[in-house]
């Protein structure tokens, strides 16, 4: 104590440590995020008393002690808050543990806020050789700019994604039409409330800033909803301890949630967000998958971006991926990989993503239109005044033959939708 006092605390934090007689005791923890506490506070609320009680014993807690209603529902509360709080972690050894009261709570102040990434990535904690940490390679396209699907309940569909992935609101939005920023991405969804939601046929890789946070959320958002969204638990894939792959309040869409890669997350922001979502823990798409049932139709669907838009695509013996990236922080794929549950290619979403120069927008419009996928419009003229052309599917650049039924909504960076700020 004596020695880290005039150096490392200040005098108020000395004294309060001092008359703890910390020795041996834990640091406080930090304070929960506001919306995880009204979320559980809304769910305590409803429930009566003999599940107040209930949750009490399940978190170690003796119910007989509170007498009042109000009591049990805020020692429920506190309870709930606690447990949710409890991330997971792999299995500690306990031979590494220090034996009791060695060190005092003081050091807690020293250590730093989280593991240097070397440490993490040793441990398994952040695979920190992902390709997407690495900048994408040279003439990649420009951007993955939105995947377009319907949401069958707005107020369900702003509670999981909004509240639970932490996914921006965006100032566009309305009643009919939800855009939720990731960054310079977005999911969109068009409202049709009690109809049926569209499919993305692979897996949506979300990187967030914090997935300690996510975790939090959608543990409160599955109690709430009394619905389960969390299918399993992995390892860091570009960042953070953990990652968490989640299914949608619809059964039809796969989200995988990662953090970014360590002290990324100012700088994708300076690449393109809206105001109105800097603070969103959610703060790109880092890869959009597609599952193929073979080998060769996951080659030609990248050779389809590669033929129609002159994209720099990577292939291996069961997949392939197609590159995009508006600035070195960020590197997007599209990827095609063969797996055995690929779903039906039905009631499917649309892709949009951007190009950078009007030169090769244009090349990439009249190869379009002369293999006859043009959608919209009819001319170039009517395309390069929009900055936006429509493909009605991925086709094989050989044969012409459809492979995938999603609409592609080609665009010029130039567009007024383009949230990148930077490149």
């Amino acid at each position: 104590h004596e020695a880290a006092k005039p150096t490392h605390f200040p005098l108020e934090v000395f004294a309060a440590c001092r008359a703890r007689g910390a020795m041996g005791q834990k640091a406080s923890q930090p304070a929960q995020d506001p919306a995880v506490v009204e979320a559980v506070k809304q769910e305590v609320n409803a429930m009566s008393i003999k599940q107040l009680k209930k949750v009490l014993e399940e978190n170690d807690v003796d119910p007989s002690k509170y007498l009042e209603k109000s009591d049990l529902v805020a020692a429920a509360v506190q309870a709930k808050l606690s447990s949710s709080s409890k991330k997971p972690r792999k299995k500690r050894d306990k031979r590494f543990d220090p034996p009791k009261n060695e060190f005092c709570a003081c050091w807690q102040w020293l250590l730093p806020d989280s593991a240097p990434q070397w440490y993490d990535q040793k441990i398994g904690e952040g695979a920190t050789d992902d390709l997407h940490n690495r900048p994408a390679p040279e003439g990649s396209l420009f951007l993955l700019g939105h995947i377009e699907l319907t949401a069958p309940s707005a107020d369900l569909a702003n509670t999981f994604f909004c509240t639970g992935l932490g996914l921006g609101t965006s100032t566009r939005s309305t009643d009919k039409e939800m855009l939720l920023n990731a960054g310079a991405s977005q999911l969109i969804f068009q409202v049709n409330e009690g109809g049926q939601a569209k499919r993305w046929p692979g897996v949506v890789r979300i990187w967030v800033e914090n997935i300690q946070t996510t975790y939090d959320l959608i543990v409160a958002v599955e109690g709430g909803t009394k619905m389960k969204f969390v299918q399993e638990y992995g390892t860091g894939v570009n960042g953070g301890e953990f990652s968490i792959k989640m299914l949608d309040p619809w059964g039809m869409n796969f989200f995988l949630i990662t953090e970014c890669p360590k002290d990324r997350a100012a700088r994708l922001r300076e690449i393109g967000c809206e105001a109105a979502s800097m603070k969103a823990n959610s703060i790109a798409i880092s890869d959009v998958g597609v599952k193929t049932r073979n080998v060769e139709d996951a080659h030609a669907m990248a050779g389809f971006y590669k033929h129609f838009f002159e994209a720099p695509i990577t292939t291996t013996e069961d997949s392939a991926m197609v590159h995009f990236s508006p600035a070195n922080e960020l590197h997007q794929t599209l990827s095609f990989a063969v797996d055995e549950n690929c779903p039906p290619y039905s009631d499917l979403g649309s892709l949009c993503f951007y190009i950078k120069t009007r030169a090769a927008f244009q090349r990439s419009f009249n190869k379009c239109k002369e293999a006859g996928i043009v959608e919209g419009p009819a001319s170039f003229q009517e395309a390069s005044s929009s900055c936006e052309f429509i493909v009605r599917a991925i086709v094989d650049p050989d044969s012409r033959r459809d492979l995938l039924p999603v609409r592609n909504v080609v665009r010029l960076a130039e567009h007024k939708n383009c949230l990148v700020v930077s490149s």
